[in-house]
C-alpha cells in the first residue's frame, strides 16, 4: 500500500515539475506572443480612432518588428500584416463607441489596404517557403523542449519515489518502482500535452497561419491555371500587380478573358467585393478584353448587386470549369 502511495506522489511531483518547466519555457513564449499581438492591435486602433492616423502596411510592419524586440521575440512569431488588418477591421465594425460616419470613414481607408495586402500574398511564394520552413523549425524546437522537460520531470518523479527505499538497500525494488513511476509519469504528461495542444488549437490562430494562407492562395491560383491549360488555352500571367488581374487567356484570336483568383472561404464585405469588381472592370476596358472573371473556391450567395454584369462575372471553381468546357477549343 505504501508503495502505491509513494508511486502516486512521484507521479504528482512529475506533473507539477513538467507544468512549471513548460510554463517557464514554451508557455512563457506563447504568452509573450499573445500579449504582443494584443498591444499592436490596441495601439493601432487608438491611433486610427483618436488621431485619424493614416495607416499603411509599412507602419504595421515596423510596429510588429518593434514589439517583437520589446518582448524578445522574432517578427515571424507575431501576427502578420493581414491578420492585424482583419482584427482592426473587426473591432471597428463591432464597436458602438464611435459614430456611424466615423466608422464608415475608417473602413473606407482600411479596405484598399486589405485588398492590396491580399493581392500581395499571392505573389509571395518565396516568402511563403521561408515562413513555412521557419514555422516547421519552431514547431520542432517546441516539441524537443517539451520532450526534454517531460523526460526530466518523469525521471525526477521516479527518483523522488525511489529515494525512501534506497535506505533499505533494496536495489531491485528501487529500480522497479523508479521505472514504473517514470513510465506512468511520462504517459500522464503526454496525455496532458495532448489536451493542452488541443485546447490551444481551438482557442488560438495557429502560428503557421500565415504560411497556410499563402499556400492556399498559391495552390488555388495554380488549380485555376491548370483548368484553363487542360482546354488547350495558353495562360498569360499579368506582368505586374498594378494590372488588377492574375492572368489572361484568349478564347478566340481576339477574345481576351481576364482572370482574377480569390481564395475566399467566407463572404467578404459588400464594399470589398464592389471594389474588386470595379478594378477588374477597369482592367477589362484598359486591356480591350471581352470580359473578366473572378474565380472563387465555392459558390457563396453574397453578391446582391450586379454592377458591370456584362463585363465581370463571379464564378465558383466548378462554374468556371463548366464555362471553360463550354468555350473549349
Amino acid at each position: 500500500m505504501e508503495g502505491y502511495l509513494q508511486t502516486g506522489v512521484g507521479i504528482f511531483v512529475s506533473i507539477i515539475l513538467f507544468l512549471l518547466g513548460y510554463r517557464q519555457t514554451v508557455g512563457a513564449k506563447k504568452e509573450r506572443i499573445r500579449t504582443a499581438n494584443k498591444e499592436v492591435e490596441k495601439i493601432l486602433i487608438r491611433r486610427i480612432v483618436n488621431e485619424n492616423f493614416q495607416l499603411s502596411i509599412m507602419d504595421i510592419k515596423r510596429l510588429l518588428e518593434g514589439k517583437a524586440r520589446d518582448f524578445k521575440l522574432k517578427a515571424e512569431d507575431l501576427f502578420f500584416e493581414e491578420q492585424i488588418l482583419n482584427s482592426i477591421y473587426t473591432r471597428i465594425l463591432e464597436t458602438d463607441l464611435i459614430t456611424q460616419e466615423q466608422r464608415n470613414n475608417i473602413l473606407s481607408k482600411l479596405l484598399p489596404i486589405i485588398e492590396d495586402m491580399e493581392k500581395n500574398i499571392k505573389n509571395e511564394e518565396s516568402i511563403f517557403i521561408n515562413i513555412s520552413n521557419y514555422s516547421r523549425s519552431r514547431t520542432k524546437i517546441h516539441s524537443y523542449i517539451s520532450l526534454i522537460i517531460a523526460l526530466v520531470a518523469s525521471i525526477s518523479g521516479g527518483l523522488f519515489t525511489a529515494i525512501p527505499f534506497l535506505r533499505n538497500d533494496s536495489v531491485k525494488i528501487d529500480l522497479n518502482i523508479f521505472i514504473m513511476t517514470s513510465i506512468i509519469s511520462l504517459l500522464a504528461i503526454s496525455f496532458i500535452v495532448i489536451l493542452k495542444n488541443f485546447k490551444e488549437s481551438q482557442q488560438d490562430i495557429p502560428l503557421s497561419n500565415k504560411s497556410q494562407v499563402i499556400e492556399n492562395a498559391i495552390n488555388f491560383e495554380r488549380e485555376v491555371a491548370k483548368v484553363i491549360s487542360k482546354q488547350n488555352y495558353i495562360v498569360f500571367p499579368s506582368s505586374n500587380r498594378k494590372e488588377n488581374y492574375d492572368f489572361s487567356f484568349n478564347i478566340n484570336t481576339n477574345d481576351k478573358v481576364l482572370i482574377e483568383v480569390k481564395s475566399w472561404k467566407k463572404p467578404p464585405s459588400a464594399a470589398f467585393i464592389e471594389r474588386t469588381v470595379t478594378r477588374l472592370s477597369e482592367a477589362v476596358i484598359t486591356e480591350g478584353a471581352r470580359e473578366g472573371i473572378i474565380v472563387i473556391p465555392e459558390y457563396i450567395s453574397f453578391y446582391k448587386g450586379k454592377p458591370n454584369e456584362n463585363i465581370v462575372k463571379i464564378m465558383s471553381l466548378n462554374e468556371f470549369k463548366q464555362f471553360i468546357k463550354g468555350n473549349g477549343a
